[in-house]
């Protein structure tokens, strides 16, 4: 259990510094892409609300989705949703125990 608590501790330290890198409409366009699983067209209008265009949102979702801090942070906050999963079937599987 110290490697993952060590790992975690890891992450949460990245997490951060992408933050610092990122401005606050890419950190936006990732938890909507992530966590509101939305598309990354749908996300990337929710994050940069003045882009009135299917098509550029389409096309600068795209080009968003190929920056490495971008991808880098999306990974984070996937490993964090699997991290929660995890306890929730944990859980699950000790209350049917």
């Amino acid at each position: 259990m110290p490697e993952k608590k060590s790992a975690t501790k890891r992450r949460d330290t990245r997490k951060k510094e992408l933050q610092g890198k990122l401005n606050s409409q890419q950190i936006c366009f990732c938890h909507n892409y992530i966590l509101d699983s939305s598309t990354a067209t749908e996300a990337y209008q929710t994050a940069y609300p003045s882009c009135k265009s299917y098509e550029g949102a389409r096309v600068n979702a795209s080009r968003l989705l190929k920056k490495p801090e971008v991808k880098e942070y999306i990974n984070i906050l996937l490993d964090e949703q699997a991290d929660l999963i995890e306890i929730t079937e944990k859980e699950i599987y000790r209350e049917l125990k």
